[in-house]
């Protein structure tokens, strides 16, 4: 179920979003589109928080691991402080998925699209 909402919510950011959101014209190195996370899918409490989850070029999506600067910048330009404040605290919340919330998401996700 983990992996499904991960695939849904991907189909939804990229559904949603118009391209690379670091690049917006888009990477001519790096056209494959990606479902980028702010704070890393090992945090479950914000895993599938579409405000956590953004498209962008494979590129940007790998540089993402070495330098959260670039990815930061624009979710604070975009988003405000405020939001990216909420995500960071939200982050450090202890998450663990039951199964029927999965499936609830899932559902939900599967509407979206």
């Amino acid at each position: 179920l983990i992996k499904e909402c991960d695939n849904l919510v991907a189909q939804v950011v990229k559904a949603r979003d118009s391209g690379c959101d670091i690049c917006p014209r888009g990477n001519p190195r790096s056209p494959i589109r990606e479902c980028g996370h702010l704070f890393s899918r090992r945090f479950m409490s914000t895993r599938f928080d579409l405000t956590n989850c953004n498209e962008q070029c494979q590129y940007h999506n790998s540089l993402h691991r070495f330098d959260e600067y670039p990815y930061t910048k624009w979710f604070l330009e975009y988003y405000g402080k405020e939001k990216w404040d909420w995500l960071y605290l939200k982050r450090k919340q202890t998450k663990s998925w039951k199964v029927w919330e999965l499936e609830e998401l899932r559902d939900e996700l599967k509407l979206m699209l």
